[in-house]
């Protein structure tokens, strides 16, 4: 035999011995082991990717071109054309890069007396520690360059967790184009699904785009009943009056993102969801809705969720008995 290398003939000699041949089972048995584990974490992860497949396209079927229609119109607001104007030609980058756009371009330049360098924007990130994530810091480093931040109230990137009733109760009067997290809050609609919930809404959707959530609000002076409408949503009646200014405020049905910051750390004003049960609101939540062609209307059925509620030694009627309520309302794709 020829051994390369000055390799010794003991370690044929070795590899016969029973210690060494138990050390290559043991190899061969851990090696199928990996094969089985590997193996089932492939069916595992496949398994999971059917399932996430079949939710994207349960999702994906509520990308209807109706919903895109806002966002079309809130875009063509921002024209090219104009002079020192973002257009929103990407919604979840542009600030990014056109804060590394302006960087570029002042680096090495004065600014208020002092020099700009590549450090400029590490430097102005960590300048504000105490805000959450980068959107926040963008648009402070942004105000540094002088450029003012447009709020588009339309847009919903809130950070929250549990129940949206309050938030979505009370929008403004503007379209609504995102709406956010909605993978980790509470279904829209109570003993739907989200994605059910999501579909339930679209149906409205479907029907005056621009209109969908917005508040309404009215009274009943013979019952003694505040009514706000969320159009395609929900209807809330509460006994006795309270003011506009209370009710287009969000009540705190939800969370905060860090839980121990509590309802301080909102960006926006709230007030707490009340007590006294006999303001505890009435809900309705839109269950069907339909365009009729003779009134040229949209009519919605919003049924009563049968939410036990405390005695109240109020005179005035709760509303309990009534079972469904019908909003007419005409489309208005202008607004």
């Amino acid at each position: 035999m020829i051994y390369r290398n000055n390799e010794s003939p003991l370690i044929l000699t070795h590899l016969r011995s029973p210690n060494h041949r138990e050390f290559l089972y043991s190899i061969i048995f851990l090696l199928l082991v990996a094969g089985y584990l590997v193996r089932t974490h492939l069916l595992f992860v496949s398994r999971a990717s059917s399932k996430l497949q079949k939710k994207f396209r349960n999702v994906k079927s509520l990308m209807i071109p109706s919903s895109m229609t806002e966002l079309q119109k809130l875009l063509d607001r921002y024209s090219t054309s104009e002079s020192n104007s973002f257009w929103l030609k990407n919604l979840f980058l542009v600030a990014l890069e056109q804060l590394g756009y302006s960087l570029e371009k002042i680096r090495g330049s004065a600014f208020g007396g002092n020099m700009l360098g590549p450090a400029y924007g590490d430097g102005c990130i960590q300048r504000y520690p105490a805000l959450y994530g980068s959107d926040d810091r963008i648009q402070a480093c942004m105000a540094e360059l002088g450029v003012p931040l447009t709020k588009e109230i339309g847009f919903h990137q809130y950070d929250v967790y549990g129940n949206l009733l309050g938030l979505l109760g009370a929008h403004p009067v503007t379209p609504v184009v995102s709406l956010h997290h909605l993978d980790v809050v509470n279904p829209i609609f109570p003993g739907k699904t989200r994605v059910q919930g999501l579909k339930n809404l679209f149906e409205s959707v479907k029907l005056d785009s621009a209109s969908i959530i917005q508040q309404s609000i009215c009274y009943n002076e013979k019952q003694y009943w505040s009514i706000s409408v969320s159009w395609g949503f929900v209807v809330q009646i509460i006994r006795g009056v309270i003011s506009p200014r209370e009710l287009e405020m969000p009540t705190r049905t939800f969370l905060n993102w860090y839980r121990r910051d509590g309802y301080t750390a909102y960006a926006f004003n709230t007030r707490p969801v009340s007590k006294h049960p006999g303001q505890k609101p009435f809900m309705y939540y839109m269950t069907t809705t339909k365009y009729d062609e003779k009134r040229r209307q949209v009519i919605g059925v919003y049924k009563h969720d049968k939410e036990s509620h405390q005695h109240c030694t109020w005179k005035s009627d709760p509303p309990e008995k009534l079972d469904s309520i019908f909003v007419l309302k005409s489309p208005d794709s202008s607004r």
